[in-house]
């Protein structure tokens, strides 16, 4: 399980890269969302490899945080829309109950 903790925590470092890139490139919504994947990939290293949970947990928060921003910064978008258009297909029906008199 060690080897699969060296992969994830290597592929949350080139992630956290790719972000702060992304972050002064100008594209801070994806810059958001790559932090965001990075923390929780660091969450799941330190839960996998038995490590501090100090570390786990401000990852947590990290994660947390980012994905609220992202989320609300427009980011999610798209997903919002996908979700909006599942949701239309569950609508409820109105039924009244039966009156008898």
């Amino acid at each position: 399980m060690d080897e699969l903790g060296t992969v994830l925590s290597s592929a949350s470092v080139a992630l956290i890269v790719t972000a702060l890139t992304a972050h002064f490139v100008g594209r801070r919504g994806l810059g958001l969302g790559l932090t965001a994947g990075s923390a929780g990939l660091a969450v799941l290293s330190a839960v996998i490899t038995d490590g501090s949970r100090i570390f786990a947990a401000l990852n947590t928060a990290i994660f947390i945080w980012t994905v609220w921003h992202w989320w609300n910064g427009g980011g999610g978008d798209n997903t919002r829309r996908r979700l909006r258009r599942l949701a239309r297909r569950f609508t409820g029906v109105r039924r009244t109950a039966p009156t008898t008199t």
